[in-house]
């Protein structure tokens, strides 16, 4: 388990996008602590998450364009901006990253940037 708002184990090495399999973060930037469980220990990419937000009633529910979009935990959680920032492998030589932004007034996610590291050009 990880918690990055009572910083538990949030500062240890992270290999292979594996942050635990109980992970506790304000993901979308409402001041609740929401939670992310590992769905699958993933293969080149590393660890996927399914992702739960809480409510103002406490209640969690499912978050469907994270837990089927972002699909790994991000490693970067820009509060101020309100995005999520995710690196995973792109095959063998590549890396891959992806910046989603949180519209609060829409209360919706959206892409707003990817970009592929150590691609050869043809």
């Amino acid at each position: 388990m990880t918690s990055f708002s009572t910083k538990f184990k949030a500062n240890r090495e992270i290999v292979d996008n594996y942050f635990g399999d109980i992970v506790v973060a304000d993901l979308n930037f409402d001041g609740n602590d929401d939670i992310t469980i590992i769905n699958d220990s993933g293969g080149n990419g590393g660890s996927e998450y399914i992702y739960y937000t809480q409510t103002t009633f406490k209640k969690f529910v499912l978050e469907p364009f994270l837990t089927d979009s972002v699909v790994y935990f991000p490693t970067q959680i820009d509060k101020v901006k309100k995005q999520l920032t995710t690196y995973v492998h792109a095959g063998a030589c590549c890396v891959g990253r992806h910046i989603y932004q949180y519209d609060k007034m829409k209360n919706s996610w959206h892409q707003i940037r990817h970009k592929i590291w150590g691609q050869r050009s043809k």
